[in-house]
Parts: structure tokens; C-alpha cells; sequence
């Protein structure tokens, strides 16, 4: 019989070690709220960016720059509702990929197309989590998106490695499972809702609420699969040992924490 600690893999212990030094400092900051948890959520969204620039083109500075502009930007809109402002600087940065290397335009736009999508993104998602943060019950809803998305991403691989058969994309994914998926999904939303039970929150907003962040959570991932795969990288980057880089980390919040906010603005 195949020890379990063999089927779970060797980057489990460096997976656990870096969650336990980087869930209490995300927790006290979720706890702080603003200014510290809106400078953190800017942190991790501008390192993502820059790993996202690396992906796109490695060694292109001004392109992670651009990246890094357009996430800041985004956010600070986002949290200061002057979102025009934003629009603004995302024309200028369409106008950066037109002018950039007349002679390869093809090359250059397609980049900055995707650096584009990606600011946005990322942007977005950043923003709106300290929306989330700052609104009514934002440090019970936060906590919740977070536990739904940690376990949701860790269970998925702990149930595929342990219990997986078949595979659910594997043209995206060879190493995602069906079964995985469906773990992950459960104790995500298991997680998220004792928290909400706990917390006393609005019980029919957070049934569903944890349904679909733990969706959310999921296709995330599968998304930055994608992008990988059409890059052609492995990881985003090497910063988390067992995970990757912040891109890999992000990935399911990414989605998941507009979803929640659509959710609690449509049914709070």
C-alpha cells in the first residue's frame, strides 16, 4: 500500500509551511481592514501583475510597469468611486501598445491585449475585496471568501491526488480531476458557511453565496490554467514555495471575489 504522505507528493510539506506563514498575515490584515488590508490586497495584486508581465514577455519592463499603473489605478478607482478616472488610464495604455515597436505591431498589440485583460483583472478583483472588506459585516464576509477559497483550492488537490480518476479538462489541466473538483467544492463550501453559521450571518445569502464562490473558486483556477498552458509556463512565478508565484495563489479569488460581491449587492 502507497504511504499517503507519497500519493499527496513532495510539495505538500513546502504548500503547508508557506500557508502557515502567510494565512495569519493575510488574517490580521482581513482583521485591521483599511488602510493596511486595501495596501495588501495592492501588494499582492501589483506582484501578480508583474508576474503576469513576465509571462506575457519576459524582461519587458515597461510592460510590467504599464501592468502595475493599470492595477493601482483600478483599485484606488474602485475605492474612491471615480471610476472614469480609471477608464481614462486604460485608453492610455491602449495607446502605449499602439505606439510601442511600429516594425512588430502584431506581436506588440497582442501583448499588451493581454496585459490589458489581465490589469483589468486583476484590478477589479482587488478592488472590489476591500469593497467587501469595508461594507457591512466585511470582515465576516472576507473571512468567509477566504476559507471557501483555501479549502476549495486545497481539498481539490489533496481529493484529486487521493481519490481522482477522471480527468475534468485535460487539455487545460491534465492534473485536475473530477473528483478533486468535487471535494474541493465541498469542504470549500463547508468551511465557508460554518463560518457564516458562526458569524450569524444572513444564512440565505450565505448558502448561496458559498455555492458559487466555491464555483467561482474553482473556474478561477481553471482559467489561469489556460493562460499558462497558451504561455507556455509552468508556474507564475517561484516567490511560495509549494505553490508557485502569487498569480498561482490569487487565481481562484480572483473570480471569486467579484462573485461574492455581485451576490451580496443583488441579495444583501
Amino acid at each position: 500500500m502507497v504511504p499517503i504522505r507519497h500519493m499527496l507528493g513532495r510539495d505538500m510539506l513546502p504548500r503547508v509551511v508557506t500557508g502557515l506563514v502567510g494565512a495569519p498575515i493575510i488574517l490580521i490584515l482581513t482583521y485591521l481592514g483599511a488602510p493596511l488590508f486595501n495596501f495588501g490586497a495592492n501588494l499582492a495584486g501589483i506582484i501578480g501583475g508583474v508576474e503576469l508581465a513576465h509571462m506575457i514577455r519576459p524582461g519587458h519592463h515597461r510592460l510590467a510597469l504599464l501592468i502595475t499603473l493599470g492595477i493601482l489605478t483600478l483599485t484606488t478607482a474602485i475605492w474612491l468611486n471615480v471610476l472614469p478616472v480609471a477608464l481614462l488610464v486604460m485608453l492610455a495604455f491602449v495607446l502605449v501598445g499602439l505606439l510601442e515597436n511600429r516594425e512588430q505591431r502584431g506581436v506588440s498589440l497582442r501583448h499588451y491585449a493581454y496585459a490589458l485583460g489581465g490589469a483589468l483583472y486583476i484590478g477589479l478583483s482587488m478592488g472590489v475585496l476591500t469593497l467587501i472588506r469595508a461594507g457591512e459585516n466585511g470582515f465576516l464576509w472576507t473571512l468567509m471568501l477566504l476559507l471557501n477559497n483555501w479549502f476549495t483550492d486545497s481539498f481539490a488537490m489533496i481529493g484529486g491526488r487521493l481519490f481522482g480518476k477522471h480527468k475534468l479538462a485535460p487539455t487545460i489541466s491534465p492534473g485536475k480531476t473530477v473528483e478533486g473538483a468535487l471535494v474541493g467544492l465541498i469542504m470549500g463550501f463547508l468551511a465557508g458557511f460554518t463560518l457564516a453559521v458562526i458569524g450569524e450571518l444572513p444564512l440565505n445569502i450565505a448558502l448561496v453565496a458559498n455555492i458559487f464562490v466555491a464555483v467561482a473558486t474553482g473556474t478561477g483556477d481553471l482559467i489561469e490554467s489556460l493562460l499558462k498552458r497558451y504561455l507556455r509556463v509552468k508556474d507564475s512565478g517561484s516567490l511560495l514555495p509549494g505553490h508557485g508565484g502569487f498569480l498561482d495563489r490569487m487565481d481562484g479569488t480572483l473570480l471569486a471575489a467579484p462573485t461574492l460581491f455581485l451576490i451580496l449587492a443583488l441579495l444583501g
